[in-house]
């Protein structure tokens, strides 16, 4: 081949390779546009998303950016509805939105878009119509390329990321990874948005059930309240089936309808419906006390179908205070109900129940308050009645005067262990023609037919005892003995419940009509609640004089610091002023704790366990209390087999033991015992008084115990006195008396100096014994203000000091602490007469609305706070600590200020709370003298 040619092929050969090296190039320029546009888009999309917690928003960006910035005609976002199982679109981008509708649905499994969800794997079809999974889109266009991206966080799938290109094979491998990490981002961003729209709408529900709070709050009707409820809740909330049952309080097994939205009219046909507790959703929440949430009612076996209802999900939430049931919250709706729903309505059960309980208050009140007008209306009737018996009285005068009946009134007396009646009390009787008589009788009741008629409020009208079977046979021989064969028994009610009756008889045969009883039946409810109100105010009188003298009594024992007297003082004031027949206090054996020790007894029977009676703690009914830690109250001590016989007081009937505890600490037993019943009054009242007990003794080994160490404070303080003082000059005394000889012999007149000084020393001496003998006595007999100034004056005659007290605003404090502030002037002055070198000191008391402040200062020489010692004895024998101890026992405080040179101020404060005497005692000066 010529060369010519072979250089053309060679030149043809190279603008070959040239040509397919820039089309390489120009390809890999265009991916990496492609790439660094893919990127740019994911940059963008993530810090517009982040900046934004609105869902809707975020999908919108996501979506428009994919479109704008990646260049994809066509991006949407379907998100999951975990319900129905369904993909709803809920944003699409601008380019194509035509061709799908917002909300459209794709069910999981079909086409690419649900096959993804479905399974959780990227669908990629970059020939979409040789994909089988692929379904054209509602607007009748089909793209060259489509990818689906689920949206997973964790294991659960939350939608799915659609992106569609015109052209075929529009997804390289590059593309799709762009596209799962923005799908990856959106995911992050969609639970963050979740999340917050999930806070927005708590906080949205919580401001809406407090507005339904505060309309249930404001209405006092039950039913206008329980409408107002069922209403708000369905307006507010959206829910449109709520409804309100209520325990029957007649049958506490039934659930009766009380209120119901206007979307729950189909509810049981109209309120009133009941349901008993055993059927149904309600029932199971009634019965289990928890909420019960079914979003399937008709997969569920106890749901009971309610005519002309189409709901598919019930939420019934039980309405309780405490562990009282009132009734069920109900609420149905098509959608199903999520845990959040239970929460909320839960909220609004419990601001229910509060309702509902403050409503029935209210009625109670209101009820009160007509019972009280009612009540009113009868005192004007039968003035003059003050209690059981005046009502009585007055009310058999105002209601037979004119009667021709004799008339009375047998009240219910005693009762038997179960509660069943066993006599009548007859106060009162009419006779016509001769008005009302004391008469006094008690009457046996009886077990007959008449008893279940007059127990449910039936009168009984009987025209002729001797034809009546019902009439039992003692009562049929009493009356026609007496003459009376006509016999009408109206039944007293009170509360339901039978508390006598109101009898009225006839001397011949007579058939009684209802006009003629009509007066009687009417006030006889009147007179019952009149009768029973008498009763309770003269046993609230009796309880509120009990209690007042058991405050009394408690002043009292707070007052004894000594456990004998205040045993004894306890036990004779239960005795006498309380009218107990026997009391008895015993305490728990300090030397053997298994005994309990007879300490102190008031009784009517002078035999009855004089001290020191001692009882084993597992033995008889004292022993049962002390036990068990609790009151055992037995009101027929002859039918326990625990109760310990009395010789002697055969009599007794009822036995009240008290645990005397101090905190879980049994300290001993405080026995009652009656030929009486004791009755819960009793009950509460005495183990007041073991309380306050308790507390006494404890109060009292505590003073004692303070006095113990205060003695030894003393001791201590007389000690370093005596060492400081009388001790130094004795020793002084010894050293002189030890020169006298050889100092004599030397020079007699060195000699008679030196006895002369001991003599000095000697009357020295004698006066520092006599002061500390004086201040063994209590040097505020006569008050704080003269014993400082007597001190004051001793001082000034033995030292050249000039003293000054300024103390115009005291006044009198308890001996305690008049005691412990003049230890401390006395310490101070004496620390300033030995340490400070001051020509002047001055005494304050300055008393002030926050407490009393005591203030020693001197002009002497001072000294550094600083190298003062926080613990024991101070520099040059202050005795700071002793000081401290006395007044921080009172509840005070002490400190010192001094600088070199400056002087010194010792300040000790005494609040106003500490101002009381702990033990009642006087705080004037001359009483104190006195006693």
């Amino acid at each position: 081949m010529p060369s010519a040619q072979i250089i053309a092929f060679i030149f043809i050969g190279l603008l070959v390779f040239i040509g397919v090296a820039v089309w390489v190039a120009r390809r890999a320029q265009a991916r990496a546009e492609r790439r660094a546009r893919n990127l740019r888009a994911l940059l963008e999309v993530s810090r517009q998303a982040t900046a934004n917690l609105d869902q809707q928003q975020v999908l919108e960006i996501v979506v428009q950016a994919v479109q704008d910035v990646m260049g994809y005609p066509m991006a949407s976002i379907l998100l999951l509805d975990e319900s129905r199982n369904e993909l709803v679109a809920s944003a699409i981008s601008t380019h194509k939105r035509d061709l799908i509708p917002l909300g459209d649905r794709v069910p999981l499994g079909r086409g690419m878009v649900g096959t993804a969800a479905q399974t959780g794997q990227t669908q990629l079809a970059n020939d979409v119509l040789s994909n089988p999974n692929y379904i054209r889109a509602p607007g009748g266009w089909d793209p060259g390329s489509e990818i689906s991206l689920p949206l997973k966080s964790g294991g659960r799938v939350l939608g799915v990321l659609d992106v569609e290109a015109e052209q075929k094979n529009a997804f390289r491998p590059d593309d799709v990874q762009v596209l799962e990490t923005l799908a990856d981002q959106l995911v992050v961003i969609l639970e963050k948005a979740r999340l917050f729209e999930g806070e927005r709408r708590r906080a949205e529900r919580l401001a809406t059930i407090n507005g339904i709070g505060r309309l249930m709050t404001a209405s006092l009707s039950m039913e206008d309240m329980l409408t107002t409820a069922v209403e708000a809740i369905q307006m507010r909330m959206q829910f449109p089936s709520v409804s309100v049952f209520l325990i029957d309080p007649d049958a506490l097994d039934t659930l009766v309808l009380k209120a119901r939205s206007s979307g729950a009219a189909n509810v049981g046909g109209a309120l009133g419906y009941r349901q008993p507790i055993a059927r149904g959703l309600l029932g199971r929440a009634a019965r289990t006390r928890r909420p019960v949430l079914v979003n399937d009612v008709a997969a569920d076996p106890d749901y009971v179908p309610i005519p002309n209802t189409q709901h598919r999900a019930e939420l019934a939430i039980p309405i309780q205070v405490a562990e009282r049931l009132l009734g069920v919250l109900n609420i149905e709706d098509e959608r199903p109900f999520t845990a959040e729903d239970v929460t909320a309505f839960q909220i609004v059960a419990d601001q229910l129940a509060v309702a509902i309980d403050n409503t029935r208050l209210f009625d109670d009140t209101r009820a009160n308050v007509r019972d009280l007008m009612a009540l009113y209306e009868l005192s004007q009737r039968i003035t003059g009645a003050r209690s059981a018996d005046d009502t009585m009285r007055a009310a058999l005068e105002e209601l037979a005067a004119e009667g021709i009946y004799r008339c009375t009134i047998a009240l219910f007396s005693d009762y038997d262990k179960t509660g069943r009646p066993t006599r009548f009390h007859v106060p009162y009787l009419y006779v016509p023609g001769e008005g009302v008589f004391p008469v006094n009788e008690y009457v046996p009741t009886g077990d007959d037919e008449l008893n279940p008629l007059l127990d449910r409020g039936e009168m009984v009208a009987i025209a002729d005892v001797s034809q009546d079977e019902r009439v039992p046979e003692n009562l049929r021989a009493e009356q026609l003995a007496v003459g009376r064969p006509a016999l009408a028994i109206i039944p007293l009610m009170e509360g339901g419940q039978r508390i006598g009756n109101l009898v009225l008889s006839h001397t011949a045969v007579h058939r009684w009509t209802e006009a003629e009883l009509r007066r009687y039946r009417s006030s006889a409810n009147q007179i019952a609640v009149a009768i029973e109100n008498a009763r309770r105010f003269e046993r609230e009188v009796k309880r509120t004089n009990r209690l007042e003298l058991i405050a009394r009594l408690g002043q009292r024992i707070a007052a004894r610091l000594n456990p004998a007297e205040l045993l004894t003082i306890t036990a004779e004031s239960l005795h006498t002023r309380l009218g107990y027949e026997h009391i008895s206090i015993f305490l728990v054996d300090a030397a053997d704790e298994t005994f309990l020790v007879q300490s102190a007894v008031a009784s009517l029977w002078d035999w009855l366990g004089n001290p020191p009676y001692r009882q084993v703690v597992t033995h008889g009914i004292l022993g049962v209390a002390a036990q068990t830690r609790a009151p055992v109250l037995i009101n027929d001590v002859q039918a326990d087999p625990r109760y310990v016989p009395i010789p002697g007081a055969e009599a007794l009937r009822s036995e009240l033991a008290i645990p005397i505890l101090l905190g879980d600490r049994l300290l001993g037993v405080l026995d009652a015992a009656s030929v009486n019943r004791f009755s819960e009054d009793d009950t509460t009242g005495l183990s007041i008084v073991a309380d306050q007990l308790a507390i006494a003794l404890e109060n009292a080994r505590l003073y004692n115990r303070v006095q113990e160490v205060a003695v030894l404070d003393e001791r201590q303080r007389l000690a370093r006195d005596l060492h400081d003082s009388v001790t130094q000059l004795i020793f002084s005394i010894t050293l002189v008396a030890q020169s006298i000889k050889p100092a004599y012999q030397k020079d007699v007149l060195e000699g008679e100096r030196r006895i002369a000084r001991v003599l000095e020393l000697s009357q020295q001496a004698l006066a520092e014994m006599r002061e500390l003998l004086a201040e063994l006595r209590s040097p505020v007999q006569e008050g704080l203000v003269p014993a400082i100034q007597k001190h004051v004056e001793r001082l000034k005659q033995r030292e050249s000091l000039q003293v000054q007290c300024e103390v115009a605003t005291y006044s009198p404090r308890p001996v305690e602490q008049e005691e412990t502030l003049y230890r401390i002037v006395q310490e101070a002055l004496n620390n300033v007469v030995k340490h400070a070198r001051a020509q002047k000191a001055l005494v304050q008391l300055t008393q002030s609305p926050r407490g009393l402040e005591l203030t020693v200062s001197d002009d002497g020489q001072g000294f550094d706070v600083k190298n003062l010692p926080q613990n024991g004895r101070a520099a040059g024998g202050l005795g700071l600590r002793g000081m401290r101890e006395r007044i921080e026992r009172l509840g005070g405080t002490i400190y010192i200020q001094s600088n070199p040179g400056a002087g010194t101020a010792i300040v000790a404060f005494l609040p106003e709370r500490s101002r009381s005497s702990p033990g009642g005692e006087n705080l004037d000066p001359k009483r104190r003298t006195q006693e």
